[in-house]
């Protein structure tokens, strides 16, 4: 696909060139969640925040003119000038800073291109900045080494906790699905599902690393023993512990799910979590 893509990339310039829309693409492999994705990277002049568009076949299929076109409505609507410095400021990134738990699979990426991370479990924090919520997602910046001039690595986790501890959300899977619009019979279960996110529901998975949002989840579950399966990178489910619940039933659940409903890039594990006496067990 890469060298597909570098060569309509070449069509493509032209094209913005010719139209006299001010900017042009280039392919990149960028790095997301869970491994690298095909992209094209947009650079214009004026803007130091511009749109990354990853791989779709809803628009490589179109014609160069409508993709040209496409990529125009994006850029206009995507790029803009932001004032880097207040970002690189202590008290900024102690206060703004938020964490993101994602798979270790690629924990050598991140470490490759200097990402501040740490393991936990069987699982990566990492950690960034938001800047505003899209339709699409978090725009955000990464947390590099390089920020680590203004902090330290326990400062950084410390006030990632705290922030997500200001954001954190606990509700019930029959409520977070009948805000969606979704009905639900869940209200006839044994085994009442609890969400654990954030406001944003995006990288909301990251609230388990605190404890006092663990301990928080533990009374309104009514229990000491969690079961923790995790959804995707931005939230987990939570079950109260049962003998009757078969952990087999759970992983290949779990998995089935991360194989056929959750996008690629925000799956988290194939493991399954037990919340007990105040730590994580993991079965895989």
């Amino acid at each position: 696909m890469k060298e597909e893509m570098m060569k309509r990339a070449e069509t493509i310039n032209q094209l913005l060139e010719g139209k006299g829309y001010g900017f042009h693409i280039k392919y990149e492999s960028v790095l997301k969640n869970n491994g690298r994705r095909d992209s094209y990277q947009f650079y214009g002049q004026g803007y130091n925040v511009l749109p990354v568009l990853y791989f779709d076949e809803s628009w490589w299929n179109m014609s160069d003119s409508a993709l040209a076109d496409y990529l125009n409505s994006i850029f206009k609507e995507k790029s803009f000038h932001l004032d880097e410095k207040p970002f690189f400021s202590r008290e900024y990134i102690l206060s703004h800073v938020l964490p993101k738990i994602v798979s270790q699979n690629n924990s050598h990426e991140f470490l490759k291109e200097h990402i501040v991370c740490a393991p936990f479990l069987d699982m990566v924090v990492t950690f960034y900045l938001p800047i505003k919520e899209q339709m699409d997602g978090m725009l955000s910046v990464k947390i590099t080494e390089e920020f680590l001039q203004a902090v330290t690595f326990d400062e950084l986790k410390n006030a990632a906790i705290t922030n997500i501890e200001k954001t954190y959300r606990i509700e019930t899977l029959e409520s977070m699905l009948a805000e969606m619009g979704e009905s639900s019979t869940l209200s006839e279960d044994p085994y009442p599902m609890y969400v654990l996110t954030n406001d944003s529901k995006i990288n909301g998975a990251s609230a388990v690393i605190s404890k006092k949002i663990m301990r928080e989840l533990s009374e309104r579950l009514g229990t000491e023993d969690i079961i923790m399966l995790p959804s995707s990178i931005h939230e987990f489910i939570a079950i109260p512990a049962s003998e009757a619940l078969e952990f087999p039933f759970l992983l290949e659940l779990v998995k089935n799910s991360n194989e056929n409903i959750v996008n690629p890039q925000d799956k988290l594990t194939d493991s399954i979590y037990i919340w007990k006496s105040g730590k994580f067990l993991v079965l895989h």
